[in-house]
């Protein structure tokens, strides 16, 4: 994948981690304790996931779009 395909693709992952990590705070006002822990829980997981496996996929072939990068 090109930089300008990784960029595009790294900005709708970003989007999704995102939506994911919103969808906590709503999971933290429905059920009971145990179903709330579930929730943030398997959130917590795709959100690592995606990190790991998608966009680390994409730092480690294009460094120069990691946000983070030298700071």
């Amino acid at each position: 994948m090109d930089a300008s395909e990784a960029s595009r693709l790294k900005a709708h992952l970003d989007e999704a981690i995102k939506q994911l990590s919103a969808a906590i705070a709503v999971a933290s006002e429905v059920g009971s304790a145990a179903e709330v822990l579930s929730i943030k829980r398997s959130l917590g997981d795709l959100i690592a996931r995606v990190d790991a496996l998608l966009v680390g996929k994409i730092y480690s072939e294009h460094p120069d779009l990691d946000d983070l990068r030298g700071k």
